[in-house]
């Protein structure tokens, strides 16, 4: 479970809010929630980005270039375990793929990666 960075208050700011500096406190409180902030439109960026591209791998699925939509759709599976967040859309896409290419055991594997 993630801690919102604005809820953390490190010493300084005690000893700031202690000696009746509320202004100085509050300024650098306020740094720590605009970095979170940040990041968190960096996140929110990644992920559309992420979005988009599945959908331009459903869209070369549909136009029957699975090679090129397989890869995409792995890439895709990588980007999301390596920041935390799997995605049901893509597994059940790799499923697809893997069937329609008569692997049906990676079909399988992904089909209940999908439902988890």
């Amino acid at each position: 479970e993630q801690v919102d960075p604005v809820l953390l208050m490190p010493p300084v700011e005690e000893l700031q809010l202690d000696q009746g500096r509320s202004d100085a406190a509050m300024a650098r409180r306020a740094g720590v929630r605009d970095g979170a902030d940040a990041r968190v439109q960096v996140q929110l960026h990644a992920e559309r980005v992420r979005i988009a591209h599945w959908m331009v791998a459903r869209t070369l699925r549909d136009l029957g270039r699975t090679a090129e939509a397989l890869a995409i759709q792995q890439r895709l599976e990588r980007e999301n375990a390596e920041a935390g967040t799997p995605d049901p859309f893509v597994f059940e896409e790799l499923a697809h793929l893997h069937r329609t290419a008569g692997d049906a055991a990676r079909a399988a594997h992904y089909d209940a990666l999908a439902r988890r």
